[in-house]
């Protein structure tokens, strides 16, 4: 029999974050260690970094996997392998070291903001 699931506050989650070593995300309540990325995941996710910088659209950001996400909608901390932000750069009002981003409520996040993962195993690609 599988034990009752806990759920943690935004705050829960931010200490932990703030005095951890290991990236963790946050969904809804629940917080997922991230694992570290294996070689040819991480070739994939730097290639499209570099791509996506050397596009160079102006008035665009890009940030590699190092960047936290807020979509507060979601109620989700995610670090995408590669996310590009278009315009103003918004921060979280919990952390203002997260950039915010915005949901469109149909499964995927608003235009301005692009986020995605080099692969299956992150549980931002859900996001």
């Amino acid at each position: 029999m599988e034990g009752a699931k806990k759920f943690y506050s935004v705050a829960d989650y931010l200490e932990l974050e703030a005095h951890s070593e290991q990236k963790h995300e946050f969904w809804d309540g629940a917080i997922v260690a991230m694992p570290g990325g294996a070689i040819p995941h991480n070739t994939i996710s730097g290639n499209a970094y570099f791509a996506l910088r050397a596009i160079g659209k102006k008035g665009c950001t890009v940030f590699n996997s190092d960047q936290k996400i807020f979509f507060e909608a979601l109620n989700h901390f995610v670090y995408p392998d590669v996310s590009v932000v278009c315009g103003p750069i918004e921060v979280s009002i919990q952390d203002e070291q997260n950039v915010c981003g915005s949901y469109d409520g149909g499964g995927n996040p608003h235009e301005r903001y692009l986020c995605g993962s080099a692969g299956p195993e992150s549980p931002s690609n859900q996001a």
